[in-house]
């Protein structure tokens, strides 16, 4: 069996992980807020994340992560696409941090979950735990799934990172505002995992219109 490890966050903890409408997160933050998220989760091997906000998303990816389950991130947020879901995941649970009215599997809302008091270290993950299954777009066919492990997000986080930091001047204080959603592959490797191996930081609000996206600018410039 591979023993190799990789840690949850490689990064300057005190540092901005994310920019929130309420203020900065820290990385120690974040990482206390996971760990308190993991306790509370059902004892379940399949998490599907149903976050929309990324903050909200980030915290319950990696809480699912520390309790050694899989995400499960579908391609859209419908109701037909997690019946499937349920058919193919029967033992699969739903998190989410809003109002949830139809679903064929658990709910589980992490919303009332806080943070951790104290500091928390920073976890091992199995470099060959499975840690998402994800899905093509499905626009030019039936959207298929993609196993991924702890070892290739991190390594593809980390080159992510290099091409970022050796192609543009990020500045001291880098931040990334990202137009797609974290449950796509793309949106998650660059908008989510880039943060985790570097001090970069990450707007979690949305961004789904024109005036978002500038509101989103004036907030991490």
């Amino acid at each position: 069996m591979n023993s190799a490890t990789h840690l949850m966050l490689d990064r300057a903890m005190h540092r901005p992980m994310f920019l929130t409408a309420k203020g900065q997160v820290s990385a120690g933050d974040f990482l206390s807020h996971v760990t308190a998220l993991a306790e509370s989760l059902p004892d379940k091997p399949y998490a599907i994340n149903y976050c929309e906000d990324r903050y909200q998303f980030a915290v319950t990816f990696f809480a699912v992560l520390l309790r050694g389950q899989c995400n499960v991130l579908l391609p859209a947020h419908q109701v037909g696409l997690l019946k499937g879901a349920a058919r193919q995941f029967p033992e699969a649970y739903v998190v989410t941090s809003a109002a949830f009215s139809e679903s064929p599997l658990p709910v589980f809302d992490m919303s009332g979950v806080k943070q951790c008091s104290g500091n928390v270290g920073v976890p091992l993950l199995p470099a060959d735990q499975l840690a998402a299954i994800v899905y093509t777009s499905g626009t030019t066919g039936i959207a298929q799934s993609i196993e991924k492990t702890v070892d290739s997000l991190f390594a593809g986080a980390k080159i992510n990172s290099r091409v970022l930091h050796e192609s543009l001047s990020l500045g001291s204080n880098p931040a990334i505002v990202s137009t797609a959603p974290p449950w796509h592959m793309y949106g998650l490797e660059w908008s989510l995992l880039v943060s985790c191996v570097s001090n970069i930081a990450i707007f979690s609000g949305s961004t789904l219109f024109p005036g978002d996206v500038i509101a989103a600018l004036k907030l991490v410039g």
